[in-house]
């Protein structure tokens, strides 16, 4: 999302705002909403093709994870913001309680024995998830991309466990729904249907090498198109 609805109403000036806009200041340097739109989905679908599938379970991992998929499209990628985000008239976590609450967020996850890889226990495992990601959700760490980054760490944590997480399958609306319900109301159950809904087992080698075999080849297309844009940028033939 790049024209979004978080804008704190009780912010004058947003720094993370082109002045007289909506659309979120970005690397490339693009205006345009949709133009920015479409770059910062082009690059994070091809920067989740190369995260590490493996995490250690502290805040500075779940940063790392953001900077990741967003470190083509804005200069703050994997920082905590720092103004306070309103939706719906209801508020996320203030900025300066940010980095606290992740902290004590982090200590709970990597405590909890329903994520550890040898529990084995498909639904107490999909319900740990399903309550840390609504608590995540809540604090909202970053002020763009905070979904992407939730729905990646999930894929980290499946994988951990032995399954594997296909955000693909997911229902928008249900998982917008259930990202609502979890903040308002803390009810973690839609938020843990939604997450059942697109965990499976664990593939098998070969099905893994043909998949690796097709990123490897994206990921080639994604870094040439990648210099293309910058060196337009460059030259000052950018939208």
């Amino acid at each position: 999302m790049t024209q979004d609805p978080y804008r704190d109403r009780h912010n004058t000036v947003d720094p993370y705002v082109n002045p007289g806009s909506d659309v979120l200041k970005n690397r490339p340097g693009f205006r345009d909403a949709k133009a920015l739109a479409a770059f910062e989905k082009d690059c994070v679908a091809m920067r989740e093709l190369s995260l590490p599938k493996s995490t250690s379970l502290t805040p500075d991992s779940y940063r790392a994870v953001h900077k990741h998929l967003f470190q083509d499209v804005y200069a703050w990628a994997g920082d905590y913001r720092s103004v306070t985000l309103f939706k719906a008239n209801v508020r996320f976590c203030h900025a300066d309680y940010i980095d606290k609450e992740m902290n004590k967020r982090f200590e709970k996850i990597a405590r909890d024995p329903r994520l550890l890889p040898q529990a084995k226990d498909r639904a107490a495992f999909t319900n740990a998830v399903g309550e840390h990601i609504c608590e995540l959700n809540s604090i909202h760490p970053f002020r763009e991309g905070n979904g992407r980054a939730m729905r990646a760490f999930i894929g980290q944590l499946a994988h951990r466990a032995g399954y594997q997480f296909n955000d693909r399958k997911l229902d928008r609306r249900a998982w917008l729904n259930a990202s609502a319900i979890g903040h308002i109301q803390a009810d973690y159950k839609p938020m843990q249907a939604v997450i059942e809904s697109g965990l499976s087992e664990r593939q098998l080698d070969k099905t893994k090498q043909q998949q690796s075999s097709a990123r490897q080849e994206k990921l080639k297309k994604f870094s040439r198109s990648l210099r293309q844009n910058r060196k337009k940028q460059d030259q000052g033939l950018g939208d």
